[in-house]
């Protein structure tokens, strides 16, 4: 999730958050991540009201650049958060950041951290509108509706797996809605942009394409809040674990109108 929407931006807007939240329970979901920093402090009260559990993200993105001024700046922005956030009842955890990919401490840091969460979206980030080398290399990626359904379909048979293994605690999708983003290029910004950029990121491949045009379309809902056949599929599919694993009566609005049978991921 982001703090955005099409009409106020990155402004509070008290009505879009109390629809977000009924979207949320609509859903059948029961948690969201801050990404990728702390939101406005009303956000947190809604969610003490409807129940909703917080996972408290600290303003951070790829910890592999930090120098020691810039850990200090960090440790110092999650004290913050955790000063401000700790006696809300909604707040289960803290993220300490978005994709921290270091992977010269990773077995250090599976000692000390209580969830590890891993992320995937293929084919947005790598060879974006590079469609000649797609062609040749891999299989044609559709950005359908049908497509995100059945990208999400497969997740839900790994996951599957996973919980019958017992060590599964929960999914995030990524992303509740579209939100803007800025269309640009690396190698073509302006220079000042690209020189305030760490050196291991300023040879990056998918910073050197354009990505994202439009914004980032990868919502189950439109940057308006209107359900993608995706948030259908994702609500049929949590209804359907609560009637499987805690016995809860399927709301009939989960069926579809067309066959008036519970959605099934396998069959998409």
């Amino acid at each position: 999730m982001h703090e955005d929407s099409d009409l106020r931006g990155k402004g509070w807007d008290p009505v879009l958050w109390v629809k977000n939240f009924n979207l949320i329970k609509w859903l059948g979901a029961n948690a969201f991540r801050t990404s990728h920093y702390p939101y406005a402090e009303e956000i947190y009260q809604l969610a003490d009201e409807y129940g909703i559990m917080i996972i408290d993200e600290c303003p951070s993105v790829d910890t592999d650049g930090f120098s020691d001024t810039l850990l200090a700046k960090h440790k110092q922005s999650l004290t913050e958060l955790i000063r401000r956030d700790k006696n809300h009842p909604s707040v289960i955890m803290w993220s300490i950041s978005n994709e921290p990919s270091n992977q010269t401490i990773l077995q250090f840091q599976g000692r000390h951290l209580d969830i590890i969460s891993f992320n995937r979206y293929n084919g947005w980030y790598a060879n974006p509108g590079q469609t000649a080398q797609i062609t040749n290399n891999y299989p044609e990626y559709i950005w359908s509706e049908e497509y995100q359904c059945l990208l999400i379909s497969e997740h839900f048979k790994a996951f599957d797996l996973l919980r019958k293994a017992g060590f599964f605690a929960g999914e995030f999708i990524w992303n509740f809605a579209d939100f803007k983003t800025p269309q640009w290029r690396v190698g073509k910004g302006p220079q000042r942009r690209r020189d305030r950029l760490q050196p291991h990121v300023r040879h990056l491949k998918w910073l050197r394409s354009i990505t994202r045009v439009g914004g980032n379309k990868k919502g189950i809902f439109t940057r308006s809040r209107q359900p993608k056949a995706a948030a259908h599929h994702l609500r049929s599919r949590y209804h359907a674990l609560a009637t499987s694993d805690y016995g809860v009566i399927l709301p009939e609005t989960t069926y579809y109108i067309s066959d008036a049978q519970p959605a099934k991921h396998e069959e998409l």
